[in-house]
């Protein structure tokens, strides 16, 4: 097993804003690249998700969450990432996995303290 890097950051808060998302992929694809398992960790307030439209609707139907998916899957990352949403279970990564990943990190990268879960934050190394 490859050895993992947890990378806590926001690209599902600031969709198609391609310089913002390039800021936080180039840290994914370089540690993938030196050959670190890697995983995103974002988070979403339900009040943040928008649709197509610029509309409020569920975290799941959100262009935020969408955007993220397609980014993700588009550089061949798409079952390495979670978006946490307070009171619900993470979409992306179950709970479960997004724990176990933690639990085998060398590392998290945690930029400008945005991870604040205090169990995945205990569960790297």
């Amino acid at each position: 097993m490859r050895p993992g890097i947890v990378l806590s950051a926001a690209v599902a808060q600031r969709p198609f804003v391609g310089g913002h998302t390039w800021a936080i992929l180039q840290y994914l694809l370089g540690f993938r690249d030196l050959g670190y398992d890697v995983v995103l960790v974002d988070r979403l307030e339900p009040e943040m998700c928008r649709d197509a439209a610029g509309e409020h609707c569920p975290v799941e139907r959100s262009v935020n969450v969408a955007y993220l998916a397609e980014v993700m899957r588009r550089f061949d990352l798409g079952d390495s990432w979670a978006v946490l949403v307070p009171g619900r279970e993470p979409l992306g990564l179950s709970r479960q996995k997004l724990e176990r990943r933690a639990g085998a990190a060398a590392l998290l990268l945690n930029v400008m303290g945005y991870l604040d879960d205090e169990k995945l934050l205990a569960a790297v190394p």
